[in-house]
């Protein structure tokens, strides 16, 4: 790549130079982390950085694959970009997301990706990063790292919060070189979006993560290295099964923003896959139907006899019980595995219920391997939507007040993620903010907002306040983000504030508002698989995960093969279509009224996936009832599960799109719809219709009968 690389490792520190552009050595820094287990080792590299003395590094000890109990949480993840400084010093300060687990007492690292002009003053120039207050290193600015630099830092664990947001704080101080420190634009440093933060948990790094409950949604969510994992199901997998695999997909894919869940769906060979994978999994299934689970519960603890299966405590279960039990896989010896189990449908689904929060579930369940829910004890080991902010609450911005200094002067960039549901798009939000000192600029996704001032009778505090488009905010993910001037002093600060959403938008066939209106149909959604296959089921969970990244949460829900599809099954529900019809004259009736070229996906032979949302037409005796049909379609495998991720994306425009192999987005011109008769106008239409029609034939009469009766005018 022609990078020239340089390097020596200075105690806890390692910097890496690299005579390329930033993003080049970003993604040379983004590539040793995938064969890397402890932050020091990872890069061989020398530096003219000072940092402080600490203690040697310790060798690399390398996991077992798949098994590292660590969780990466990036700026690019957060849906950030390049955060610059220019003018001046000045800082950029990020509140990162709490870790998903309990932090180990060492091994947690921040790796930094950072560039600066090449003209500064090194002798006054320098970059000092802390976590929540506490400097862990700094580095000097010189023309060796300035364009693109990558170094590590370690943290300790007693300086992370386990239990709340971590802020990372990158302070730049730098003038030009033989130049006073004037604010020329000349002068700049910036932060690039590679910079994460490695959070150990559990364990020291090359350890296993624990089989705990309570770790949940750990290692299938959240962890280092990657975001795969497997769903195991019997084949053929019944409703029962299905319907428990695609919640528990919708909610991983909630809890793991900026991380993407991959569920890959097994149901073939699956004690093969299971050894040799070496990925977590989520075994889900009837003890009759799945008989692996048996394996499983006995490697929980479970033991079973004539007269039927006991927990670990003796306990007697019931043909009614739901069970989970976590155990380090006794396929490979060395994977998580998670079983979500019950000896009747019913069962299953009170499993699956106490993880993902849904009927009604209450109270966390016990520490530990294995848990047994009957019916009206069951819990929930974390509450499914709590981190999320729904449609017209308010966000508090507390978590942004801070003594403003930061230990120094200069401009100070917070920014605050944060996640909201869907929103309408076409009503205004609220933003109001106390500061002290000068008041601050804000931008939401990036987008700047221009707010009204108001001083209370102090004069030094400050009230903003600022209505905002709906339209500013994503479904899922979203962040906002305050400066402060350099001319705003170190005694300006936030004091709190709140950031209120609009109302939930109206169901609408626009796949950007996904989840809604698919999920949030009252009359509950139905699912149909054009097979039962690995691919299609895996391109439904993906789907599924990928609309609870948006802020989805399954309700009611049925799952059926396109093959049993019947029309009038579908009653006053939502239909998602994954794989295309199956041959189903009912469903391919229903896809000919998508308002698309039909030469798109597995039926038409399309080289492509496509991706389309309609209202279906009315069946419902209220107006006010709506119903939708969103379809994935695709000419292969592969490109099935692409589209379903394309969810994952945003924006998406309008009411289709296309995915071609090479992973481009193409929105879709909707053609007219299909002819046919022409639909019956309301009745209070018909009625006024009719009214007109009949003033009319009035009139018409009225003024024949005038014309009969008048008396003829004289000639001239």
């Amino acid at each position: 790549m022609g990078a020239r690389e340089e390097g020596m490792a200075f105690g806890w520190l390692l910097v890496v130079r690299f005579g390329v552009h930033v993003r080049a050595a970003a993604a040379i820094g983004s590539l040793a982390l995938l064969s890397a287990s402890t932050p020091v080792d990872a890069l061989a590299a020398t530096s003219s950085a000072s940092p402080a003395p600490g203690p040697s590094a310790s060798p690399s000890v390398q996991p077992p694959a798949g098994a590292e109990p660590a969780q990466e949480v990036s700026l690019e993840s957060l849906g950030m970009g390049s955060q610059s400084v220019q003018g001046g010093s000045g800082s950029v300060e990020v509140y990162l997301p709490p870790p998903a687990g309990p932090l180990a007492s060492a091994g947690s690292f921040v790796r930094v990706f950072f560039g600066h002009s090449p003209l500064l003053d090194a002798a006054a120039s320098s970059l000092t990063i802390a976590v929540n207050g506490q400097p862990l290193t700094s580095v000097r600015l010189d023309g060796s790292n300035a364009d693109g630099s990558a170094f590590e830092t370690r943290v300790v664990g007693s300086a992370l919060h386990g239990d709340g947001p971590n802020l990372l704080q990158a302070r730049f101080e730098f003038k030009l070189a033989g130049a006073p420190a004037t604010g020329d634009s000349a002068a700049y440093a910036r932060l690039e979006p590679q910079t994460f933060l490695h959070y150990q948990l559990y364990g020291q790094p090359g350890s296993r993560p624990p089989p705990r409950l309570e770790s949940y949604p750990f290692p299938f969510a959240a962890r280092a290295g990657g975001s795969g994992f497997g769903f195991v199901l019997p084949r053929p997998a019944a409703e029962a099964d299905l319907r428990a695999a695609l919640r528990l997909a919708a909610d991983l894919g909630r809890r793991a923003l900026g991380q993407p869940a991959e569920p890959e769906v097994v149901t073939a060979a699956s004690s093969d896959w299971l050894r040799s994978a070496g990925k977590p999994a989520v075994v889900v299934g009837t003890i009759g139907r799945l008989p692996l689970a048996e394996r499983v519960l006995q490697t929980a603890g479970f033991s079973g006899s004539s007269r039927g299966w006991s927990a670990p405590d003796g306990r007697q279960l019931q043909p009614g019980d739901g069970v989970l039990a976590t155990v380090t896989s006794p396929f490979d010896g060395q994977s998580p595995l998670l079983l979500v189990t019950g000896f009747s449908d019913d069962g299953l689904a009170r499993a699956a219920a106490a993880l993902t929060g849904a009927g009604g579930a209450a109270g966390p369940l016990p520490a530990g391997t294995y848990a047994v829910l009957r019916e009206g004890t069951q819990g929930t080991v974390a509450a499914a939507a709590g981190s999320w902010t729904r449609p017209g609450e308010a966000l508090s911005l507390d978590a942004l007040a801070s003594d403003a200094g930061g230990g120094g002067g200069g401009s100070r960039y917070v920014v605050l993620p944060f996640a909201a549901a869907p929103v309408d798009p076409g009503l205004p939000g609220t933003l109001e903010l106390r500061s002290r000192g000068a008041p601050p600029s804000f931008q939401l996704n990036g987008h700047p907002l221009e707010a009204a001032p108001s001083r209370a009778s102090g004069g030094q505090l400050t009230t903003l306040r600022q209505s905002f488009s709906g339209s500013l905010l994503h479904p899922g993910l979203n962040a906002v983000s305050v400066r402060f001037p350099a001319s705003a002093g170190t005694s300006a600060g936030v004091l709190g504030g709140s950031l209120r959403l609009p109302p939930a938008p109206i169901p609408a066939a626009a796949l950007d508002m996904l989840p809604v209106p698919l999920l949030s149909d009252p009359g509950g959604l139905l699912v149909t698989l054009s097979r039962l296959d690995d691919g299609v089921l895996s391109a439904a969970a993906r789907a599924f995960a990928a609309l609870g990244s948006r802020g989805g949460s399954v309700q009611s829900l049925r799952v059926v093969e396109a093959s049993s599809f019947d029309a009038r099954s579908l009653g006053r529900a939502s239909l998602f279509a994954v794989g295309g019809s199956g041959g189903n004259p009912g469903l391919d009736r229903l896809r000919r009224q998508l308002a698309i070229p039909q030469l798109h996906g597995l039926s038409g032979g399309g080289q492509d996936a496509v991706v389309a949302l309609q209202a279906l037409p009315s069946v419902a005796t209220s107006s006010s009832e709506h119903h939708f049909q969103l379809w994935i379609d695709a000419s292969s495998p592969l490109l099935l599960v692409a589209g379903a991720d394309a969810l994952y994306r945003h924006p998406l425009a309008g009411s289709a799109i296309s995915l071609d192999a090479g992973g481009r987005l193409q929105a879709l011109r909707t053609r007219d719809a299909a002819p046919g008769p022409a639909p019956e106008p309301p009745a209070a239409l018909r009625l006024l219709l009719v009214a007109l029609v009949v003033i009319a034939a009035a009139a018409t009469l009225l003024g024949i009968g005038w014309q009969v009766r008048r008396p003829l005018e004289p000639a001239w």
